[in-house]
This record gives structure tokens, C-alpha cells and sequence, in this order.
């Protein structure tokens, strides 16, 4: 039974080779050139073995994410407690609530070019904040990105 499942793979991925204008790939790695080494040969991975799993989940990529999620947060936490509640409120509005400038101005009674001033000094802050929070989440001897 093994034999059987194993042969149907092999023609499967001979016939998916030569639909793909490449040559046939057996799942095992080609015999060496003339003159190499058989042990060379048996060394090679053999290519189905290379082909990564796309349903494999990237665990890196979510911890990365996750961490930087949470140094986002913990920036903006600090940063709303450092600065103004007025000003920070009209950061909130238009940045992170997305809402329109003109919107943010007349709910508030301040002028859009003082929406615009309040989305460019938290922005900073709060740039400033999240890169001072890599630096110190880093391990001793590492550099940031």
C-alpha cells in the first residue's frame, strides 16, 4: 500500500514537471554529475522535502506583531498622560478614530490648522515614546533595526 501511494505521488509530480515546462520532478534528488561522489548525491535534501508547508503558521510574525502592538499601547498610554487632554483628544479624534479634520475642529470649536498642529506634536511624542521603549526592551549587546 505504501509502494502504491508512493508511486501516484511520484507520477502526480512528473506530470505537474512537465505541465510546467520544467523538468519532471521526481519528489528525489537528482543523481550527482558524472564524476561526483555518490556520497554527494545521498547528502542532497530531496526536493519535496525543500517545498515549506504554506499551512504552517509563522509563530515569529505573530509574536512580532503582538510585541509591537503592545509597545503602540503602552506609547500612547504614556503619551496621553504627558500631554494636554485637549490636545490629546484632538489627536484621538483625527488620527485614531479616523475622523475628518473639519469634523474634529467644529465638535471641538479649535480651527483644523490647530487639529493639524495637535496630529504633528503627539505624533512626534508618541514616536519618540515607542522608540524609547525598543531601546529599552532590547537585550544588552543588540542594536535596533
Amino acid at each position: 500500500m505504501l509502494n502504491l501511494a508512493r508511486w501516484r505521488i511520484l507520477d502526480h509530480l512528473r506530470q505537474r514537471g512537465r505541465r510546467s515546462g520544467g523538468p519532471a520532478a521526481t519528489g528525489f534528488a537528482q543523481p550527482a554529475a558524472a564524476g561526483a561522489g555518490d556520497a554527494e548525491a545521498s547528502d542532497r535534501t530531496p526536493y519535496i522535502d525543500r517545498i515549506p508547508d504554506p499551512h504552517l503558521p509563522d509563530f515569529g510574525a505573530e509574536w512580532d506583531a503582538t510585541w509591537e502592538a503592545h509597545l503602540r499601547t503602552v506609547a500612547l498610554e504614556r503619551t496621553r498622560d504627558a500631554v494636554d487632554p485637549r490636545q490629546f483628544q484632538l489627536f484621538d479624534l483625527y488620527v485614531l478614530k479616523e475622523r475628518p479634520a473639519g469634523e474634529v475642529a467644529r465638535r471641538l470649536g479649535v480651527s483644523v490648522a490647530r487639529v493639524y498642529l495637535a496630529k504633528q506634536r503627539i505624533g512626534s511624542r508618541l514616536r519618540q515614546e515607542i522608540e524609547r521603549l525598543e531601546r529599552e526592551s532590547l537585550p544588552t549587546g543588540h542594536s535596533a533595526k
